[in-house]
């Protein structure tokens, strides 16, 4: 399925506007810097290590992932 650029923002924002999410700004240097020092640690890919960053961070109460290193771990329940 191919969708323009207007569909593909109308879909998202309809999306958002039904599962009630919320916008959350945050510093993306903060993020990065915080993410440098799990590293190590997490041993994740890029895209996951700043996803569990982010998620740590912002104080989600729900993260949802299919990441079997993520969910095995227990990563986020050791962050909080």
């Amino acid at each position: 399925m191919k969708l323009t650029s207007i569909e593909l923002e109308a879909l998202v924002k309809y999306t958002l506007r039904k599962t009630n999410v919320k916008n959350l700004m945050l510093n993306g240097i903060l993020i990065f810097k915080q993410a440098t020092r799990y590293a190590n640690e997490l041993k994740l890919r890029s895209i996951d290590l700043l996803r569990v960053t982010i998620a740590s961070s912002s104080n989600y109460k729900i993260f949802l992932t299919f990441n079997k290193d993520i969910l095995e771990n227990h990563i986020l329940s050791q962050r909080n």
